[in-house]
């Protein structure tokens, strides 16, 4: 059972990191080709905000799913439908509330940054709803996913995102207007995200949507999970969108453009890894929910040697390939750096290791502390990352990479205490 299990996550997450690479490998031609390096670097920066409302679950979304997967695990489906109740009701509560920010910003967004293009405010509340769609599509992934469908599921929203991108792509190379791009996303994701919530409807016999504010008294060992959770991506968004901010303040749209395509083609790295570690994690959920050992240390084992096998073969290709590849890929609009590609493969081996430590404390809920801390090593990145950009992006990213083995070193601590006290 958890072998089947492993290989459908190891099936739906490589859909998803092919849709992913898909993505990647053709919206920077095609923003290039249609509206210019320029225009390019102005959407990132637009985007970088409102691309935070996916954590505006506060972290809800996967300490619930988890918990749904312990509860599934031990059949008790009551527990079950009872926290997805809860987390449906709480989510909708919030996404008013990140509407009304979303919109409130965009006005101030339209009267006091009178740089940006017109199309600015438009672009970052439809990006905004784009996000908070998102976040109704992990909702129902979280329950089909602890109802053991997970293989399938990430198959669909894999196929999803490519359908509503190439949608989009379409739109923006025949008009050449950005808006219409991310319009296009929004309609695509919010179509898509109701035939999943009607499939699960169906399929899964415990689900329940239907919004219930009552429980939480009950659930309050989630808060932390919730944190941790949230930590996470504000870390990500930190190293991600902070690191663009930072570039654009100091450099310009133009030097954000060469650094995003660089750090584009370094992520496909870590995306690949993840294929492995996220796998892996519900299946060392139901192990530990049920007092598998043997299926736990098989599965530590299988995850350790995929992740040493993508971290050096494909540091390797990436330092080897990679400049000649992004010459071709941008047709000579984005400059080649090779120290640059260097930096960016050491730092995407990094995360993977990263992601391969902390499986353990995630699959348990535990994964509050390092989530924290690393957000907190992320936050002191920041003033490190701003005076490195004064002189180089290389010596971003390798500030960068340092911040993350030190993510590494605590996971490793907390893996330990948490081994100690099992």
């Amino acid at each position: 059972m958890s072998r089947r299990q492993f290989f459908g996550g190891v099936v739906g997450q490589s859909a998803g990191v092919i849709s992913t690479t898909i993505i990647q490998l053709f919206q920077v031609p095609v923003f290039l080709g249609a509206v210019g390096p320029e225009t390019y670097g102005q959407y990132l920066i637009v985007i970088a905000v409102p691309s935070v409302l996916v954590m505006s679950d506060f972290g809800l979304l996967p300490a619930f799913s988890t918990a749904m997967l312990q509860a599934a695990s031990r059949e008790d489906y009551g527990q079950a439908r009872r926290l997805a109740r809860l987390a449906s009701g709480t989510l909708a509560a919030i996404g008013v509330v990140a509407v009304l920010a979303l919109v409130g910003t965009a006005v101030v967004l339209h009267l006091l940054a009178s740089g940006l293009p017109s199309w600015a405010p438009i672009v970052f509340v439809a990006y905004g709803l784009y996000a908070l769609t998102c976040l109704q599509t992990n909702a129902v992934e979280g329950i089909l996913r602890a109802d053991g469908r997970q293989g399938a599921t990430w198959t669909s929203i894999a196929a999803l995102r490519v359908v509503e991108f190439g949608v989009a792509a379409v739109i923006l190379t025949t008009s050449g207007t950005v808006l219409g791009f991310v319009v296009a996303l929004l309609v695509g994701r919010v179509v898509g995200t109701a035939i999943l919530g009607a499939y699960c409807s169906n399929v899964v016999t415990w689900a329940s949507r239907v919004p219930s504010f009552r429980g939480w008294s009950m659930h309050r060992s989630l808060i932390a999970p919730m944190l941790g959770s949230l930590a996470q991506p504000a870390t990500n968004f930190v190293y991600l969108q902070g690191s663009t901010l930072l570039v654009g303040a100091v450099l310009g749209p133009a030097a954000v453009a060469q650094f995003s395509t660089l750090r584009t083609l370094a992520n496909m790295l870590k995306q690949v890894g993840q294929i492995f570690t996220i796998a892996s994690v519900p299946v060392m959920t139901r192990a530990m929910a049920t007092r598998d050992r043997a299926t736990l240390h098989r599965q530590r084992r299988v995850v350790w040697g995929a992740v040493a096998g993508v971290v050096l073969f494909g540091g390797t290709a990436l330092v080897l390939i990679g400049p000649s590849f992004v010459e071709w890929w941008t047709r000579g609009e984005i400059a080649v750096d090779r120290a640059l590609m260097l930096a960016f493969a050491a730092e995407a081996s990094l995360e993977v290791v990263l992601a391969a430590s902390a499986i353990g404390l995630i699959a348990l809920n535990k994964h509050f502390g390092f989530a924290v801390g690393g957000l907190a090593l992320a936050l002191m990145y920041l003033p490190f990352a701003s005076l490195a950009a004064q002189t180089d992006l290389v010596l971003v990213v390798v500030t960068q990479s340092a911040f993350i083995a030190l993510t590494v070193v605590l996971v490793m601590l907390l893996e330990r205490r948490s081994a100690k006290h099992a």
